[in-house]
């Protein structure tokens, strides 16, 4: 399950290479390279790994953006989770009992029942601001 690097879910300069170079591609770095720095050199030959990661139309366009720079490459967990409990809470309302919730998403039911009950009550909270 490939889930997308949004731009709105990123801050700083990392928010600017998702809208760069796209969030498939912000995907592919997050994966390969989350947690880590990554320096961005003036140029590439075409068996960089960013060529080979990324295709050389997307690395050209992270190069103009950003070369010589050294990126802070997120680990992408927070937005990971945001994602998997938003399918998560899909597959609840279909009606998914919370013990094929727990196996799907290698979670415990502890874990399934706070999350699924964590996110109606501000489900909840929602509907009466409103």
């Amino acid at each position: 399950m490939l889930l997308m690097a949004c731009a709105e879910n990123y801050t700083g300069i990392f928010r600017d290479v998702v809208l760069c170079i796209g969030e498939e591609c912000a995907e592919k770095l997050i994966a390969k390279y989350g947690g880590t720095r990554l320096y961005i050199p003036a140029t590439l030959g075409t068996g960089h790994d960013l060529c080979l990661l990324l295709g050389g139309d997307a690395a050209q366009r992270l190069i103009d953006g950003f070369k010589g720079e050294v990126l802070e490459i997120p680990r992408g967990w927070l937005t990971h989770i945001q994602q998997r409990n938003a399918l998560m809470m899909n597959d609840r309302e279909s009606g998914m009992p919370q013990r094929a919730l727990a196996i799907k998403y290698r979670l415990t039911e502890r874990t399934v029942r706070k999350i699924v009950s964590g996110i109606n009550a501000a489900h909840q909270g929602h509907k009466r601001q409103e």
